[in-house]
């Protein structure tokens, strides 16, 4: 049986969800390696920001009223999605079995920035249940640094996210 090019392959899957994508990994390592590349990766959000399509909705549990302005959850994370009227799912999130309040830092490109509160900090992609903690950067001065602000996004010019952490050093804010 021939092969099919790989611009029509990658064409084609670019049009699947993530959840139908991850079931093609398994068919062959060319699929495998095609789905985790980086071209197919951006090709993918591109033609799902354009279509609109694959979208869903991340909803927490009851929110904290510690700040008003932020997003604290009680541990629980559901997905809704926009193109059906289903009841939201409940998501396994990396902070789910810990104890204490989860904030949502923010949001980019199907990512999702998570805090807990020991200040660690998770950065989430939901569709395929992944993961990355980011290492704590200042265990020595934990007594003396309080946490302004986080925030999240996307660095076009250098293509890669970013995770960045307003301190404040003394008094406590």
């Amino acid at each position: 049986m021939a092969k099919l090019p790989t611009d029509i392959n990658m064409d084609i899957l670019s049009r699947l969800s993530v959840k139908c994508l991850l079931r093609f990994k398994c068919v062959s390592k060319s699929f495998c390696s095609l789905i985790d590349s980086q071209e197919f990766i951006k090709i993918h959000l591109k033609r799902s920001i354009e279509t609109s399509s694959n979208l869903s909705l991340i909803l927490s549990g009851t929110p904290a009223s510690i700040l008003p302005s932020s997003c604290y959850w009680d541990g629980k994370i559901f997905s809704a999605s926009l193109d059906s009227l289903n009841l939201g799912l409940e998501l396994d999130h990396p902070f789910k079995n810990c104890k204490g309040e989860t904030l949502m830092i923010d949001s980019c490109n199907g990512l999702i920035a998570l805090q807990n509160d020991e200040n660690d900090i998770a950065l989430w992609n939901p569709a395929t249940k992944e993961h990355v903690m980011l290492p704590e950067f200042w265990s020595d001065l934990k007594d003396n640094v309080y946490v302004v602000f986080d925030g999240f996004g996307y660095d076009a010019v250098n293509d890669d996210y970013k995770v960045v952490r307003l301190i404040q050093f003394g008094r406590e804010c």
